[in-house]
C-alpha cells in the first residue's frame, strides 16, 4: 500500500485561516482503507477522511499532524507534517469619541398598533425610536408569521386570538433597542344586517334624527343638527326596508351634519346611523370625516378619509382598522348600521351589530363625562337616516 500527503512538509497559516492536509492512498486488495489522524500524537475525533481540515484555525491547532491507514488488520504511518499557525497580529488604535448626552434616555415603541384585526385582512404598524440620527434596523417577530427586517411590518394574520408581536432595532453603533406589543384577530362574520328597530321607549336613546325630512330630534330632547353645506332629503332611490319614511338624507363630499352633545349618564356614550356609501373620494381631494365622537385633540373616536390612505377608524392617532379592512367590511352601495362606543373599558366600533374593532383603556369614559363632545357625521357620497345618540 501506497501513501502521499499532498502538503508540504512544513506548513504555515494565519490565525482565524483554513487548515486542510489531504493524502492519497490506494489498497493493494482492493479493501476498503480506514483513515485515523493524530494531532501531537493524539487521536483527532471525527476526523476520519482521506484529509484532514478545520475551516477557522487557531493557535492551538499548531503542531505535527500524521495519518495512520487501515487496510484490514495492516496499517501504515504517512509522513508527519508540521503545521504552524501564526497568531494574528495586535495592532493600536486611538479613537475619539463624543459622549451621547447622558440625559437623554433611548426609547422604542410600537406605534399604530390595532387592538383587532379581522383574519385574512391586513394592518401596518411601524417603530417609533427618539434617535433618529443614526442609522438603524428593526428584525420583526409576529407571532404566526416568518420574521422580517424592517421599520415597518404588515399584520397578516390567519388565525383568531391574540397574537405577540416583538421588535428589535439595531443601530449601527450597536446601541439595541427593544419593544413589544400584542393585538387580537378575530374572525370573519357575514356582513348581515341585524334587525335594527330601536325602542323609542329606550331610556338610553337620548336623541333619535330619523332624517325623514327635517333635521329635528323626534325625542324633542335635543336642538336640530347643525347642517354642513346644502345636503338634500331623498325619497328616490336605494330605500331601507325598515324605514317607514322611505326617505333619507343624501350627502356629498363635504356636507354633513353635527351637533354637541354632553353626556350626563357615566357608563357608556355612543353614536349609530344607518348609512350607505355610494362610493368612497379619489385619492388626493380632501380629508373628509365619515363618523366621528371628538372630546378634544388627543381624545377622540374616528371614521375618516384620509386624502391619501383612504377611509380608517383611528383613536387620538392609534389605527383600529386600515383602509384595506375597512372598505372590505364597509362596502360601498349597501346599507350598514355603523355604531362607536366609549366606555369605562375603552372605545369601540361595531359594523351591523358585531364589534370589529376596539383600543382598550381603562375609564376611558371618565373623562367624557361634564364634557360636550362634538359629533359629526358626513363627508362621503352617501345615504344615511337614524342618526341615534345613547348614553348610559
Amino acid at each position: 500500500m501506497a501513501i502521499t500527503i499532498s502538503t508540504q512538509p512544513t506548513v504555515e497559516i494565519q490565525n482565524g485561516g483554513k487548515l486542510f492536509i489531504s493524502a492519497s492512498a490506494q489498497s493493494s486488495t482492493g479493501t476498503t482503507l480506514v483513515y485515523k489522524w493524530k494531532h501531537n500524537n493524539v487521536l483527532v475525533p471525527k476526523q476520519t477522511s482521506s484529509f484532514f481540515l478545520i475551516p477557522i484555525s487557531s493557535v492551538n491547532d499548531s503542531g505535527t499532524y500524521s495519518l495512520i491507514i487501515y487496510e484490514g488488520t495492516k496499517y501504515k504511518t504517512a509522513n508527519i507534517v508540521t503545521v504552524f499557525v501564526k497568531p494574528t497580529p495586535i495592532t493600536t488604535t486611538t479613537t475619539t469619541t463624543t459622549p451621547a448626552p447622558q440625559s437623554q434616555s433611548l426609547f422604542s415603541e410600537i406605534v399604530n398598533t390595532p387592538q383587532t384585526v379581522v383574519v385574512g385582512s391586513s394592518s401596518i404598524i411601524s417603530i417609533k425610536t427618539n434617535d433618529i440620527s443614526t442609522p438603524f434596523v428593526t428584525l420583526w417577530e409576529v407571532d404566526g408569521q416568518q420574521p422580517k427586517y424592517g421599520n415597518s411590518h404588515t399584520l397578516l394574520p390567519t388565525t383568531p386570538g391574540i397574537h405577540w408581536i416583538e421588535a428589535e432595532t439595531t443601530y449601527l453603533d450597536g446601541r439595541r433597542l427593544y419593544a413589544a406589543a400584542s393585538y387580537k384577530a378575530t374572525e370573519v362574520v357575514s356582513n348581515t344586517i341585524e334587525i335594527y328597530n330601536p325602542d323609542m321607549a329606550d331610556p338610553a336613546i337620548k336623541s333619535w334624527y330619523k332624517l325623514n325630512g327635517d333635521f329635528t330630534d323626534s325625542k324633542k330632547s335635543a336642538a336640530n343638527l347643525t347642517v354642513v353645506g346644502y345636503p338634500m332629503f331623498d325619497s328616490s332611490s336605494f330605500k331601507w326596508a325598515n324605514d317607514s319614511s322611505k326617505k333619507c338624507l343624501y350627502l356629498t363630499p363635504l356636507q354633513g351634519v353635527s351637533t354637541n352633545r354632553a353626556p350626563t349618564e357615566k357608563s357608556y356614550f355612543s353614536i349609530e346611523l344607518m348609512i350607505n356609501i355610494k362610493n368612497y373620494n379619489p385619492r388626493g381631494i380632501s380629508n373628509t370625516t365619515i363618523v366621528s365622537l371628538y372630546r378634544n385633540w388627543d381624545d377622540y373616536l374616528s371614521i375618516s378619509d384620509d386624502m391619501w390612505i383612504g377611509p380608517s377608524i383611528n383613536v387620538y392617532g392609534n389605527c383600529l382598522m386600515n383602509s384595506s379592512t375597512f372598505t372590505s367590511l364597509v362596502t360601498t352601495n349597501t346599507w350598514h348600521h355603523m355604531r362607536l362606543l366609549v366606555n369605562n373599558q375603552g372605545y369601540y366600533f361595531y359594523l351591523n351589530g358585531i364589534e370589529k374593532s376596539s383600543f382598550l383603556k381603562s375609564n376611558a369614559f371618565q373623562n367624557w363625562i361634564g364634557a360636550t363632545p362634538q359629533v359629526s357625521v358626513g363627508g362621503e357620497n352617501s345615504w344615511m337616516t337614524d342618526i341615534l345618540f345613547k348614553n348610559g
